[in-house]
């Protein structure tokens, strides 16, 4: 299906509404456009859809609208929005099922920022069971280049005991890190009819993507 916009033709997915509503668990097509999800959320300032508007966004199939916004990114997972939502529906799980469309897709241009703090925090979990907050900073200040930022806020913290320098691994590490590659390497819902092909994880040298979204890619 094709949309028109103005001067230009927005193409449509029609199972996309599907594919997003068996990944989030969620039944997109029951939103009827109530509006109570925009009028409690506290991040609607920040993005450039509104919660509804990606909503019927995904019903009518426009992926490439949906997947390249900022909203989707801005979700912070209060909930307020599945508390209100007059049809039950966790639009947090829905936001979810999106970044990790768009990240198995590589379209975080919208929030690079962001996606990067998802796979630093990933990366971290991954070799030491859990998260080491200076290295997992140090990580995302080498993707995103802002090597300087937070340094104060940072000198602050560590004067106050809230930084180690040296990381705590926890027991079974390793088998933590099992069970993230484990998901990773799951193969994602295709809706092409093509059988999808799975990756998997060499230990050397290789940054797992964040959870639920895809296989990793060699960094």
């Amino acid at each position: 299906m094709r949309l028109l916009e103005k001067d230009k033709t927005i193409e449509s997915e029609p199972d996309f509404v599907e594919h997003i509503s068996e990944i989030s668990g969620e039944d997109v097509r029951q939103c009827y456009q109530c509006g109570k999800c925009l009028a409690g959320c506290p991040m609607v300032e920040e993005m450039d859809l509104t919660p509804s508007q990606v909503m019927r966004a995904v019903q009518a199939g426009l992926k490439d609208l949906v997947l390249d916004s900022h909203t989707i990114w801005c979700c912070a997972g209060c909930e307020t929005c599945a508390a209100r939502c007059p049809k039950g529906i966790d639009l947090c799980h829905v936001m979810k099922a999106l970044t990790s469309e768009a990240f198995a897709e590589g379209r975080t241009q919208s929030a690079p920022d962001i996606a990067a703090f998802h796979r630093s925090f990933l990366d971290t979990v991954s070799v030491l069971g859990r998260n080491y907050e200076l290295g997992m900073m140090g990580l995302l200040k080498l993707r995103t280049r802002n090597l300087l930022q937070d340094v104060a806020l940072g000198m602050k913290l560590f004067a106050r005991g809230k930084l180690n320098l040296i990381p705590e691994y926890i027991k079974g590490n390793a088998e933590v890190r099992r069970m993230i590659r484990q998901v990773l390497d799951q193969p994602r819902p295709d809706r092409t009819g093509v059988s999808p092909v799975t990756t998997t994880h060499e230990d050397a040298g290789e940054t797992p993507a964040p959870p639920g979204h895809g296989a990793g890619e060699a960094r």
